[in-house]
Protein backbone atom coordinates (compact mmCIF):
# COMPACT_ATOMS: atom_id res chain seq x y z
CA UNK A 1 0.00 0.00 0.00
CA UNK A 2 2.58 2.54 0.27
CA UNK A 3 3.27 5.13 3.09
CA UNK A 4 0.38 7.70 4.29
CA UNK A 5 1.20 10.89 4.18
CA UNK A 6 1.36 12.31 7.49
CA UNK A 7 -1.86 15.13 6.85
CA UNK A 8 -3.80 16.06 10.00
CA UNK A 9 -7.84 14.93 9.71
CA UNK A 10 -10.35 14.79 11.75
CA UNK A 11 -13.68 11.88 12.32
CA UNK A 12 -16.32 11.70 13.29
CA UNK A 13 -18.73 8.69 13.32
CA UNK A 14 -21.87 9.78 12.03
CA UNK A 15 -25.07 10.45 14.16
CA UNK A 16 -27.21 7.51 16.24
CA UNK A 17 -29.29 5.45 14.20
CA UNK A 18 -32.41 3.13 15.19
CA UNK A 19 -29.53 0.39 14.56
CA UNK A 20 -27.11 1.84 16.95
CA UNK A 21 -29.69 2.56 19.92
CA UNK A 22 -30.47 -0.93 19.93
CA UNK A 23 -34.04 -0.89 18.16
CA UNK A 24 -32.70 -2.56 14.97
CA UNK A 25 -31.21 -5.69 14.96
CA UNK A 26 -29.04 -7.60 12.86
CA UNK A 27 -26.81 -6.66 9.95
CA UNK A 28 -25.70 -2.92 9.12
CA UNK A 29 -28.21 -1.24 6.85
CA UNK A 30 -28.45 2.23 4.82
CA UNK A 31 -30.68 3.64 7.19
CA UNK A 32 -30.81 7.18 8.34
CA UNK A 33 -30.19 9.11 11.25
CA UNK A 34 -32.94 9.08 14.18
CA UNK A 35 -33.80 12.28 15.76
CA UNK A 36 -31.39 11.95 18.65
CA UNK A 37 -28.54 11.29 15.94
CA UNK A 38 -29.43 14.40 13.96
CA UNK A 39 -29.48 16.45 17.24
CA UNK A 40 -26.09 14.93 18.32
CA UNK A 41 -24.94 16.28 14.77
CA UNK A 42 -26.27 19.78 15.54
CA UNK A 43 -24.72 19.85 18.65
CA UNK A 44 -21.08 19.43 17.52
CA UNK A 45 -22.37 21.94 14.33
CA UNK A 46 -20.56 25.04 15.70
CA UNK A 47 -17.20 22.76 17.04
CA UNK A 48 -16.71 21.40 13.28
CA UNK A 49 -17.22 24.99 12.33
CA UNK A 50 -14.34 26.24 13.79
CA UNK A 51 -11.69 23.58 12.34
CA UNK A 52 -9.13 24.35 10.20
CA UNK A 53 -11.03 21.63 7.29
CA UNK A 54 -10.18 22.12 3.79
CA UNK A 55 -12.52 19.22 2.49
CA UNK A 56 -14.90 16.91 3.99
CA UNK A 57 -14.77 12.44 3.07
CA UNK A 58 -17.67 10.62 3.53
CA UNK A 59 -19.22 6.95 3.59
CA UNK A 60 -21.88 6.78 0.33
CA UNK A 61 -24.33 5.81 2.89
CA UNK A 62 -27.29 7.23 4.16
CA UNK A 63 -26.20 8.34 8.07
CA UNK A 64 -23.05 9.35 6.97
CA UNK A 65 -24.77 11.93 4.33
CA UNK A 66 -27.22 13.07 6.20
CA UNK A 67 -24.82 13.78 9.40
CA UNK A 68 -21.99 15.22 7.26
CA UNK A 69 -25.13 17.77 5.20
CA UNK A 70 -25.77 18.71 9.44
CA UNK A 71 -22.09 19.63 10.03
CA UNK A 72 -21.11 21.08 6.88
CA UNK A 73 -24.49 22.94 5.64
CA UNK A 74 -23.10 26.37 6.84
CA UNK A 75 -19.46 25.34 5.62
CA UNK A 76 -18.72 25.94 1.69
CA UNK A 77 -16.55 22.64 1.48
CA UNK A 78 -16.05 20.32 -1.20
CA UNK A 79 -17.16 17.11 -0.46
CA UNK A 80 -15.80 13.66 -1.62
CA UNK A 81 -17.50 10.08 -1.37
CA UNK A 82 -14.90 7.22 -0.23
CA UNK A 83 -16.38 3.94 -1.41
CA UNK A 84 -13.83 2.55 1.04
CA UNK A 85 -15.46 4.63 4.06
CA UNK A 86 -18.77 2.30 3.88
CA UNK A 87 -19.00 0.03 6.78
CA UNK A 88 -17.92 -3.33 7.03
CA UNK A 89 -20.48 -6.39 7.71
CA UNK A 90 -21.46 -7.51 11.34
CA UNK A 91 -19.60 -10.57 11.01
CA UNK A 92 -16.78 -8.49 10.27
CA UNK A 93 -16.83 -6.43 13.23
CA UNK A 94 -17.39 -8.83 15.77
CA UNK A 95 -14.52 -10.95 14.62
CA UNK A 96 -12.39 -7.76 14.44
CA UNK A 97 -13.40 -6.42 17.91
CA UNK A 98 -12.23 -10.32 18.86
CA UNK A 99 -8.99 -9.79 16.99
CA UNK A 100 -9.46 -12.23 14.52
CA UNK A 101 -7.75 -11.40 11.04
CA UNK A 102 -9.55 -13.78 9.13
CA UNK A 103 -9.68 -12.76 5.30
CA UNK A 104 -12.66 -10.92 5.29
CA UNK A 105 -11.14 -8.80 8.46
CA UNK A 106 -7.62 -8.19 6.57
CA UNK A 107 -9.46 -7.30 3.12
CA UNK A 108 -11.72 -5.00 5.26
CA UNK A 109 -8.92 -2.91 6.81
CA UNK A 110 -7.20 -3.24 3.41
CA UNK A 111 -9.78 -1.61 2.08
CA UNK A 112 -10.07 1.35 4.78
CA UNK A 113 -6.36 1.91 4.26
CA UNK A 114 -6.82 2.62 0.65
CA UNK A 115 -9.63 4.75 1.26
CA UNK A 116 -7.15 6.26 4.01
CA UNK A 117 -4.27 6.89 1.60
CA UNK A 118 -6.86 8.62 -0.69
CA UNK A 119 -7.89 10.91 1.52
CA UNK A 120 -4.13 11.72 3.12
CA UNK A 121 -3.06 12.87 -0.51
CA UNK A 122 -4.97 15.60 -0.40
CA UNK A 123 -4.18 19.04 1.07
CA UNK A 124 -5.47 19.26 4.34
CA UNK A 125 -6.81 18.96 7.01
CA UNK A 126 -9.76 16.98 6.10
CA UNK A 127 -12.95 15.98 8.19
CA UNK A 128 -13.93 11.80 7.67
CA UNK A 129 -17.74 11.49 8.11
CA UNK A 130 -18.04 7.49 8.50
CA UNK A 131 -18.71 4.95 10.69
CA UNK A 132 -17.32 2.82 13.63
CA UNK A 133 -15.99 -0.16 11.64
CA UNK A 134 -14.06 2.43 9.53
CA UNK A 135 -12.90 4.07 12.89
CA UNK A 136 -11.48 1.25 14.22
CA UNK A 137 -9.79 0.39 10.48
CA UNK A 138 -8.11 3.74 10.74
CA UNK A 139 -6.57 3.52 14.19
CA UNK A 140 -5.81 0.26 13.55
CA UNK A 141 -3.82 1.18 10.30
CA UNK A 142 -2.27 4.03 12.04
CA UNK A 143 -1.04 2.01 14.56
CA UNK A 144 -2.84 3.75 17.45
CA UNK A 145 -3.32 1.88 20.58
CA UNK A 146 -6.66 1.56 22.29
CA UNK A 147 -10.07 -0.50 21.66
CA UNK A 148 -10.94 1.52 18.64
CA UNK A 149 -14.55 2.47 19.87
CA UNK A 150 -16.14 5.55 19.11
CA UNK A 151 -19.49 6.90 19.96
CA UNK A 152 -21.61 8.95 17.59
CA UNK A 153 -21.07 12.49 16.57
CA UNK A 154 -17.65 12.68 18.97
CA UNK A 155 -14.60 14.64 16.49
CA UNK A 156 -11.37 12.86 16.98
CA UNK A 157 -8.36 14.92 15.79
CA UNK A 158 -5.79 12.71 14.42
CA UNK A 159 -1.75 14.15 13.59
CA UNK A 160 1.29 12.77 13.02
CA UNK A 161 4.13 13.28 15.89
CA UNK A 162 7.41 13.94 14.21
CA UNK A 163 9.07 13.88 17.68
CA UNK A 164 7.52 10.56 18.87
CA UNK A 165 7.32 9.35 15.05
CA UNK A 166 3.96 7.70 15.42
CA UNK A 167 0.07 9.00 15.00
CA UNK A 168 -1.71 10.24 18.08
CA UNK A 169 -5.58 11.01 18.61
CA UNK A 170 -7.61 12.76 20.56
CA UNK A 171 -10.92 14.08 21.16
CA UNK A 172 -12.03 17.72 20.25
CA UNK A 173 -14.76 17.71 22.90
Amino acid sequence: MGSLSHRDFYFVRHGQTDHNSGKIEGEHLDISLNKTGRGQAVAIEPLIATLPLRFACLSPLRRAKETTDILLRNLPLKRLEVAEFSECALTTWNQMRKGDLSDPVAQFLQTVAIGLKQVLVEKGPSLIVAHGGIYFAICKTLGIPGDGIINNCVPVWFHFNEKKDLWQMRDCI
